[in-house]
């Protein structure tokens, strides 16, 4: 995946820098492109090669007890974190609303895993409990934690699905 993309002032083409950082790691994206250079974000690089991933997770460096990186020096600063946090996640947003919508229509199987005060809770296949989006099943059924159950999914929002119980 290649390196940063170097943008001299008054000059629209980029050349390769062979993956050096850039000069500060606390200036933010915003700081870099004024300057001399672009650097990508990890998200902007996957959307210019086409990568789509159905799960992401995202948090911000903290130092943990005993890590060698504790001791390098030019942490980034928690501002920066932040602001490279948030692009990525608006990108992971973009990308799983898409990917859910299209499963609008589609008929899937999915586990139930309770009822909560919207209704009945389930995961389809691949879904994470207490990790992942959730399917919502539509309507007061006798149905159990445990319980496969088929579905048509019947509408999508960023991360979760919604559901009728199909007969």
């Amino acid at each position: 995946m290649g390196g940063a993309i170097s943008i001299p002032a008054g000059d629209e083409t980029g050349r390769l820098l062979s993956g050096r950082p850039p000069p500060d790691r606390n200036m933010s994206a915003a700081s870099y492109r004024r300057g001399h250079a672009v650097v990508p974000s990890m998200a902007e690089t996957l959307g210019e090669l086409g990568v789509q991933l159905d799960r992401v997770g995202c948090f911000t460096y903290s130092p943990v007890e005993g890590a060698a990186a504790n001791e390098l020096d030019g942490a980034v600063a928690e501002e920066i974190k932040q602001e490279r946090w948030q692009r990525f996640m608006e990108a992971a947003s973009a990308i799983s609303e898409a990917r859910l919508a299209a499963k609008v229509g589609q008929e899937m199987q999915v586990l139930v895993d309770g009822r909560d005060e919207r209704g009945l809770v389930a995961r389809g296949p691949g879904d994470a409990p207490e990790v992942d989006g959730v399917v919502r099943i539509a309507g007061d059924h006798d149905l159990a934690s445990g319980d496969f159950v088929d579905v048509e999914i019947t509408a999508a929002e960023t991360y979760d699905l919604e559901a009728r119980l199909l007969d």
